[in-house]
């Protein structure tokens, strides 16, 4: 009854009203689904309803406003705080009653809205009449936009309260849950479905008490030796459950009915649809993929992160962005917030300045941007990865590649004015209302991206240290390209591979010249951050350090890359390096002497590469990048001596390698530098400004650790003083410091 030739309209509707009250009821479905689907040679009857959900979301894509993204219905400008009557009679009827001045059925606008898709007697209450109920025309593909929300949070509501520890108070569980889940607030009303000004309800970053403790306790969590772990539980291994049973029939569903689901859903996401529906709809969306991936079935889970980050960043929008700013480098807002995704204020005053709208209503060259539709589904994506984090592994790279995405298409946004009127340009009052409606929350919803992305990584602290080398690994691979990827594209047409994704295997190939994967690197240093205490552990290999640090090593070792990526992983590193040798001395950390030198090793690998590269065949501004490399791991060394020399008891034959690879490598080796006479009498430097950042760290060896130095670099030390006394360039350093080490080295004498 539910094909358009077999019944009129008013049957059909009928039908539907009896699936949303079957869909409305989870324990019914499994009940249906266990004495029908689930037995051998039973009709599949949940299987062909959800099928016929499917097909009917996709039988009249003009009544449902179907286009490239998702937009709120045309006409819809009504005050938020508008009431559904006074809604309805703006619309051309009274709420709830068919046939006023204007019946809601005679209502062309096309799109879904609880304005007119809905009547509040559902015909299958109403009395007996000789004429038929009168209903809109989209009044079927909104109940049916009902049963999958409620098929969805029925499965959601049954499975996730099974993954809540018991071991504390009810409220306590339901915080628990909360934090864990990510659930999208249902309060929210905004023009574009955004998260309202709250900064994301229960997935932001303010209501998790148990995950982002006060700064004062975190230094004392941080020097504890156990760390506590969390992985979400799996429903399927409770066997001794009393509900085992349903939870088995749960798993089958999902497994029979997600493919039908999947494309019911990408349909509804890019048809248009007002607030209050768009954002049950994104809910629900996340709450299937979070029963799919608390249940470990990773092919559906895998399938609605990727349609939701495909919603999250269209290619259209990415494919634009990349054509319009061949070189991201330009500009150093791209990467001035390496923690964060775009300030909300850039955002902000670069949209709402009425010159910077009358600028831009002149150009319709720049690309369009995210809009609060966008984010929500991105926004919903990452709180996936907050629930599901330590479950997903090689499947962080949807999360992280969307998240670079987005991070890229923000940032290139800022740099440019009056977004907002560019968009709209040329384009129809009721079009310009339209998208009007879906960026006027744009900031708040940016707010609320911001705080889930910082709660997600923020996250991998209670993960094992198997799921934080996904996650490492995820970003490496964000990291790596060809040679000719990392050249801007020349040509206007758009390319067509950014969204080619093989997730299943673990593997992204990107195009990444989007951001020049500076996104990917600033993450990595940002991960190594937020697990120093796990990354300075007794095992590199486990825990992520070494990763990091080669990763970080490659890039800012590899001339293929642009100079702006090469300094930037470097500034990463040395971060790193900094961080890691202050947390050795304020931490109880096993195997201090091992873990010294490993800091001091990762300082050293990128100058041995400037060492090596000096061949001449770089054009000056590689050679120029270089050196300030160099430069820069320098003063790293001098800010680790500083911090932490007095309890530096390992290592120190690397600090000499440090300090001494200004100079030309012939004639050198540190570790065996051997006599003067061994050596040439003239040692050149590589520049200046390299020597005296250099004889900083010498110097304060000489002045303040000349009693703690190991006796075998003694004489690396005097080598090194010859070295620097031998050059002929006006350095402007203070070579007095050779007379205070005679003098510390010789007692009692003049």
């Amino acid at each position: 009854m539910l094909d358009p030739e077999a019944a009129p309209q008013w049957k059909r509707a009928l039908c539907m009203e009896v699936f949303r009250g079957i869909c409305s009821e989870p324990a019914l479905v499994r009940k249906i689904f266990s004495e029908y689907d689930a037995k051998e040679g039973g009709k599949p009857i949940i299987k062909e309803l959800v099928a016929a959900l499917t097909r009917l979301a996709t039988e009249k894509p003009a009544v449902i406003g179907l286009g490239a993204q998702s937009t709120a219905p045309v006409g819809q400008a009504l005050p938020k705080d508008a009431s559904s009557e006074q809604a309805a009679l703006e619309a051309g009827g009274v709420a709830g009653i068919i046939g006023g001045a204007v019946g809601l059925g005679e209502i062309t606008v096309p799109g879904l809205s609880t304005q007119w898709s809905l009547i509040r007697v559902p015909c299958i209450d109403q009395l007996d009449k000789t004429d038929p109920p009168s209903t809109p025309e989209s009044y079927i593909y909104c109940l049916t936009l009902t049963c999958i929300n409620s098929f969805s949070e029925g499965l959601a509501k049954f499975i996730l309260p099974l993954t809540i520890p018991n071991d504390g108070s009810k409220g306590s569980r339901r915080r628990v849950h909360r934090e864990r889940s990510g659930s999208l607030p249902k309060g929210s009303s905004s023009g574009g479905g955004g998260g309202g000004g709250g900064g994301g309800g229960e997935g932001s970053a303010s209501e998790s008490p148990a995950r982002t403790p006060s700064p004062s306790k975190r230094p004392l969590q941080r020097r504890t030796t156990q760390r506590r772990t969390f992985i979400p539980g799996n429903p399927l291994a409770l066997e001794s459950h009393p509900l085992y049973a349903d939870i088995q029939i749960s798993a089958a569903i999902v497994e029979a009915c997600w493919p039908a689901l999947l494309a019911s859903c990408s349909t509804f996401l890019y048809a248009a649809l007002d607030a209050e529906l768009y954002h049950a709809l994104v809910r629900s969306f996340q709450k299937f993929a979070h029963v799919a991936g608390l249940l470990r079935l990773a092919t559906p889970r895998d399938a609605f992160l990727t349609t939701l980050g495909k919603a999250a960043v269209p290619s259209n929008v990415l494919s634009a962005n990349i054509v319009a700013s061949p070189n991201p480098t330009e500009g150093a807002s791209t990467f001035s917030n390496a923690k964060g995704l775009l300030s909300v204020d850039t955002l902000a005053g670069s949209s709402s300045s009425p010159g910077n709208d009358r600028l831009s209503a002149s150009s319709d060259v720049l690309p369009p941007t995210l809009n609060s539709r966008n984010l929500l589904c991105l926004r919903a994506l990452i709180n996936l990865g907050i629930a599901l984090g330590p479950t997903l592994e090689s499947s962080w790279a949807i999360i992280l590649e969307t998240l670079q995405q987005a991070d890229y298409i923000l940032n290139n946004s800022s740099r440019k004015t009056g977004r907002q009127g560019s968009t709209t340009a040329g384009k129809a009052d009721a079009q310009k209302q339209n998208d009007s409606n879906l960026m006027v929350n744009v900031g708040p919803e940016l707010a609320a991206v911001e705080a889930s992305a910082v709660k997600m990584f923020e996250s991998t602290r209670d993960f094992p240290d198997e799921a934080l080398l996904s996650v490492i690994n995820a970003l490496c691979k964000l990291t790596e390209m060809e040679p000719d990827q990392a050249k801007p594209p020349t040509s206007a047409k758009p390319p067509t591979n950014f969204h080619k994704r093989t997730h299943s295997s673990g593997s992204v190939r990107l195009v990444s010249n989007i951001g020049e994967n500076v996104f990917a690197i600033a993450k990595l240093g940002e991960l190594a951050q937020i697990n120093m205490s796990r990354v300075i552990g007794p095992n590199p290999a486990t825990n992520g350090w070494a990763l990091i640090v080669t990763q970080l090593t490659a890039v800012a070792s590899s001339r293929e890359l642009s100079n702006t990526v090469r300094l930037k992983a470097a500034e990463i590193l040395n971060e790193i390096t900094i961080a890691a040798a202050r947390a050795v001395t304020e931490e109880n950390t096993e195997n201090v002497a091992e873990v010294q030198r490993r800091i001091l090793t990762a300082l050293k690998e990128v100058l041995e590469f400037t060492n090596k590269s000096s061949d001449g065949k770089a054009d000056s501004s590689t050679r120029s990048a270089e050196l300030e490399i160099h430069r820069a791991g320098l003063e790293s060394l001098n800010a680790i001596l500083e911090h932490s020399g007095q309890s530096l008891i390992a290592g120190w034959e690397v600090v000499f390698d440090i300090i001494t690879s200004i100079f030309d490598s012939k004639g050198r080796s540190s570790s065996s530098l051997g006599t003067i006479s061994e050596r040439e009498i003239g040692v050149a430097a590589k520049s200046p400004r390299l020597v005296r950042s250099s004889f900083s760290s010498l110097q304060l060896i000489c002045s303040d650790f000349l009693s703690t130095l190991p006796t075998p670099c003694i004489l690396v030390l005097v080598d090194a003083l010859y070295a620097f006394c031998s050059q002929v360039d006006d350095l402007n350093i203070s070579l007095t410091v050779g007379h205070n080490f005679f003098v510390l080295s010789c007692p009692g004498s003049d």
